[in-house]
């Protein structure tokens, strides 16, 4: 797909007959994210909900023509958590108190690295909507943190267990946006579906667009 998109940029590019006064543009957004894990599913795997994330994403692009851009960036989807803790209380048959505590904690980061396409109306006028598309390179990180304590007959017990785990991929993303032009800047509002294995997360964002 990766040549697909410079073949077509490359073909755009050589028939364009347009001057632009600005061809390259640097854009950042902010955002909410939609780790496209429900609730129920969180109570299954986790026996918790996770927390909802901010992200943000940062494109340096290249108007190939009024209508077609070349982009490439970096878009960090946050870190969802959630909380899950377990209380267990008895008597042992002399009758001390025994308790077991158990606390585990999850957190998924996500972040992927993009190259594609950003197709619009006519990008000169003041208010302007596109599509985007592309292909991304993605990395997940999961962190699972379970710390334990307990009291049985008298003795003391305390102990912390973490685990790491990675996923990666390569898979498309697209999106559609709407903006308003004012002299350099342009101000948009995003939004975004990045294809992992699993799950689709998406940003929607808003961005501040510099025009160079």
């Amino acid at each position: 797909m990766k040549r697909f998109i410079l073949a077509t940029a490359i073909a755009l590019s050589a028939s364009n007959t347009t001057a632009l006064e600005n061809n390259f543009y640097l854009k950042s957004t902010y955002g909410s994210v939609d780790t496209d894990i429900s609730s129920q599913d969180a109570l299954e795997s986790f026996k918790t909900k996770l927390s909802d994330s901010s992200g943000w994403s940062i494109t340096l692009g290249y108007r190939l023509n009024k209508f077609i851009a070349l982009e490439g960036g970096f878009a960090d989807l946050g870190d969802t958590e959630g909380s899950y803790r377990h209380e267990e209380w008895s008597f042992s048959q002399w009758g001390d108190e025994m308790s077991e505590i158990s606390t585990i904690d999850y957190k998924i980061s996500t972040d992927t690295k993009i190259l594609g396409l950003f197709l619009t109306t006519d990008i000169t006028k003041d208010f302007y909507a596109g599509a985007r598309v592309g292909y991304q390179l993605w990395d997940e990180q999961f962190q699972k943190r379970h710390e334990f304590s307990a009291r049985w007959d008298w003795d003391d017990y305390h102990g912390i267990n973490t685990t790491d785990e990675t996923n990666d991929g390569s898979d498309p993303y697209y999106g559609i946006s709407v903006g308003w032009n004012n002299n350099n800047w342009s101000l948009s509002l995003e939004h975004t579906i990045f294809e992992m294995k699993d799950r689709k997360p998406s940003l929607s964002s808003l961005g501040l667009t510099y025009n160079f």
